[in-house]
C-alpha cells in the first residue's frame, strides 16, 4: 500500500502515526479525522510519562474530550507520583538546573492528585 509521511506524520493503510500538540485539542481532531480513526471501537490510550509536561487546564481538557470522543476506551497513566519525595525532588532539582519545567507537576505530587486528575 500506499505510505505517506511528513516532518510529523506518517501514514500507511493501517497504522498511522502523528505528531500533535495535546494542548491543542482541535488540532488533535483533526489529525484523527483524517486518519479516519474510528471513534467508536474500543480504544486503548497509554501515556507513559506525558501528562506532567501539560499543564492542568490542558490535560483536563484532553481527557474530558477523550472521554467523549471515544466513549469505550481507557486511559492508562504511567507517570511520576510522590513529587515531594526525596528522589522526586532532586529529579525536579536536576531538571530546573537543566531549564526544564513541569507544567504538570503539581497533579503528579501524590497518588491522590493523580487520580483526582
Amino acid at each position: 500500500g500506499e505510505i505517506k509521511f511528513s516532518t510529523t506524520d506518517f501514514h500507511a493503510a493501517n497504522y498511522h502515526l502523528m505528531g500533535a500538540d495535546l494542548r491543542h485539542i482541535s488540532e488533535l481532531s483533526n489529525k484523527l479525522v483524517q486518519a479516519e480513526v474510528d471513534f467508536s471501537i474500543p480504544t486503548l490510550f497509554l501515556a507513559e510519562c506525558v501528562l506532567v509536561y501539560v499543564d492542568s487546564t490542558a490535560a483536563s481538557a484532553l481527557l474530558k474530550w477523550l472521554g467523549e470522543k471515544f466513549q469505550n476506551s481507557i486511559f492508562v497513566n504511567y507517570e511520576q507520583v510522590n513529587m515531594r519525595d526525596k528522589f522526586g525532588q532532586v529529579m525536579l532539582q536536576n531538571l530546573r538546573c537543566r531549564g526544564c519545567l513541569l507544567a504538570g507537576v503539581e497533579d503528579c505530587e501524590s497518588l491522590e492528585t493523580q487520580q483526582r486528575r
